[in-house]
């Protein structure tokens, strides 16, 4: 509104965050310039004259409020969200309205339809969650269906990294006459009173909880212990690309880490490079150390989590070992210094090599090709040209990927 109405699109970054694209921020110095701004978008608010309301609001309001402290520029900004709902109108209310007020109706309770729905869904996770895991069932939010729910996802959304509370007010007809819109109101807002869900807190060892301080250290740290690896690899073949270390003032400035974490692999790898002999390969690799750490972390708690009980545990069977459950469609990443086509270090097996196509001993070979960065930023596609024969012990680790029928890229499963 603050943008003279021009549209915007509504969009979803990397991350899975509702970017709004191309409204207009404004930045109050005062509070009486604050309430100025609220006079202003509330004039420029699509309001009309019904049977029923001398001046109804025909379209849904949104504020929203983002609060910043400039003293601590390390930490996140907050948000607040302040939600003004069109008037809902029954049938009997819009009998007499024009064609296009009937459509502005329609619209209206469409949209709020989907909003119940979305609360609903709400509501039934949060019991879900209540429940134990082996009880549990899926529960599906559309949030996506109008325009108002895509806006409001971050209330809806159960894998948000901050806590989020929200406040509905309900307003009433004192009359008599409204009772039957008056009981709707009020069971519309009664689904919103539920238990309030745990809050999922940032992992200690998680990345995306550390402060500045904290985030530089790691960097230092493994800045150095990463690229002492890296030499020690490439030093066999004659390569010193595991130097110099990456300045982790350089690389995380003010940011905090989940700030760090947030960054564009391109915005990652071009701080990188401000220092002063690093490579594009070496800033490449750093930042998938990065995100390994995290993967590795998360998935050791979810292990955790579910683990059983001592006496259980003891009569379970050992886990496969990577290298043991190895199977064609498999996409591995492969040890530094084995096989590198056009910058990346990970391959799709193929099929198993026959002994002619490699004298391994009693090694296991397999036929595989290469994965490769494509075109859009975090994609990877398949060269199935680009092929080599590689032994097991090539092999580091499995990665996790996941096909886009879309775009008919690969992209890493975090």
């Amino acid at each position: 509104m603050l943008d003279s109405r021009r549209p915007f699109s509504i969009l979803e970054d990397s991350f899975g965050t509702t970017q709004l694209v191309g409204i207009q921020e404004k930045l109050p110095t005062s509070e009486a310039e604050f309430h100025e701004l609220f006079a202003a978008s509330a004039l420029l608010r699509t309001s009309a004259t019904t049977a029923k309301n001398d001046l109804s609001s025909r379209s849904h309001a949104i504020y929203r409020i983002r609060v910043v402290d400039n003293s601590r520029p390390d930490l996140p900004g907050g948000e607040v969200f302040l939600i003004d709902l069109a008037g809902s109108e029954g049938s009997q209310d819009s009998a007499t309205h024009s064609k296009e007020r009937f459509q502005e109706t329609r619209d209206i309770n469409v949209s709020l339809s989907t909003l119940k729905d979305c609360i609903r869904g709400r509501t039934q996770l949060t019991y879900q969650q209540l429940l134990a895991p082996e009880k549990r069932k899926k529960v599906h939010i559309p949030w996506r269906s109008s325009k108002l729910s895509q806006v409001l996802k971050h209330v809806f959304g159960t894998d948000g990294e901050r806590a989020c509370k929200t406040v509905v007010v309900a307003c009433v007809a004192p009359s008599f006459l409204d009772w039957s819109h008056s009981k709707n109101t009020l069971r519309y807002a009664e689904m919103l009173r539920v238990p309030a869900p745990k809050v999922k807190g940032h992992r200690k060892e998680d990345a995306a909880g550390w402060s500045n301080e904290k985030i530089k250290m790691w960097i230092t740290e493994n800045v150095s212990l990463f690229f002492e690896f890296y030499i020690t690899k490439d030093i066999a073949n004659g390569s010193q690309s595991g130097t110099p270390a990456i300045d982790a003032e350089i690389l995380a400035q003010n940011l905090t880490g989940i700030q760090l974490c947030k960054l564009l692999e391109e915005e990652f790898i071009k701080r990188c490079l401000q220092t002063e002999g690093v490579t594009t390969e070496q800033a490449r690799a750093f930042y998938q150390k990065l995100w390994r750490t995290r993967i590795d972390i998360r998935s050791q708690s979810s292990i955790a989590a579910t683990e059983e009980s001592p006496s259980e545990k003891s009569n379970a069977p050992p886990k496969t070992p990577f290298k043991d459950r190895i199977e064609p469609g498999m996409v591995v990443r492969v040890c530094p210094g084995s096989w590198a086509f056009n910058g990346t270090d990970k391959v799709m097996i193929l099929s198993p090599a026959e002994a002619k196509d490699f004298e391994g001993g009693d090694e296991r070979s397999f036929i595989c090709a290469a994965v490769a960065p494509g075109l859009v930023p975090t994609s990877y596609e398949l060269h199935i040209a680009r092929k080599k024969v590689l032994k097991a012990s090539d092999f580091e680790a499995e990665v996790l990927m996941e096909y886009d029928m879309a775009t008919r890229y690969y992209f890493i499963e975090l």
